[in-house]
C-alpha cells in the first residue's frame, strides 16, 4: 500500500493538538489492515476525527438527504467499526461540531478514554 498523503484537516489538527498537549504517544493516518486507516492509533484505541458533512454527522443530517460520497463514508464508517469489534478494538468518535462547540468537554473525553 502507498503512504497515505492527506492534508490534515482542522478538527484532526485540534485532536492532534490535545494529544500533544497531554504527552500521549501516538500514530497518526496508520493503517492497521490493508484497507482499514485509523486517524489516530494508541495502543488498542483509535481515536476517528469524523467531519460533520463528508461523515453526514447524525446530528446534523438526521432528516436530511445524504449525498453519494456521504453514503460511502457512512458505508465505511460501519465497515470499520464492525473490524474494529471484530479485533478488540475500542474506538472513539470525535466529531467536528463537538471539537468547534465543546472543546473543552473534547479534551475531557479523550482524557477519559486514554488515560
Amino acid at each position: 500500500i502507498e503512504k497515505y498523503n492527506k492534508k490534515e484537516t482542522r478538527p484532526e489538527k485540534s485532536v492532534r493538538e490535545i494529544l500533544n498537549k497531554l504527552n500521549i504517544e501516538f500514530k497518526k493516518e496508520k493503517y492497521i489492515d490493508k484497507t482499514i486507516r485509523v486517524d489516530f492509533i494508541i495502543g488498542n484505541k483509535i481515536i476517528e476525527v469524523q467531519g460533520d458533512y463528508y461523515h453526514a454527522n447524525p446530528e446534523i443530517y438526521k432528516n436530511k438527504n445524504i449525498t453519494k460520497i456521504q453514503e460511502r463514508n457512512i458505508i465505511n464508517d460501519i465497515r470499520k467499526k464492525k473490524f474494529f469489534k471484530e479485533n478488540n478494538y475500542e474506538l472513539l468518535e470525535i466529531w467536528e461540531n463537538e471539537i468547534i462547540h465543546k472543546h473543552d468537554s473534547v479534551v475531557e473525553k479523550i482524557k477519559k478514554y486514554i488515560l
